[in-house]
């Protein structure tokens, strides 16, 4: 991955996800200038979490710990949330 004002692959790297066969339980879906993350099976946090870590070795609080890093890498002024 190639990341940095110079070149920047993340939209594509994570728009790529809904294409991807062994993404199964989310993807990130293009809806116009946005990416937003979609869960594919009709599960709760806690059964996703479940499922990550049986798949990957990887505790599920691990996987919460990434993904609020992320969320805090990109900053409020990126992020829209559900039901705002």
């Amino acid at each position: 991955m190639h990341a940095g004002p110079q070149r920047d692959d993340i939209w594509r790297i994570l728009g790529a996800s809904a294409g991807r066969k062994h993404s199964y339980l989310a993807e990130w879906v293009a809806t116009g200038p946005e990416l937003e993350p979609r869960v594919r099976q009709d599960w709760g946090l806690d059964e996703i979490g479940e499922q990550l870590a049986d798949n990957t070795g990887i505790s599920a609080e691990a996987w919460n710990d990434l993904a609020q890093a992320f969320i805090d890498a990109l900053g409020e002024e990126h992020i829209r949330r559900s039901g705002r």
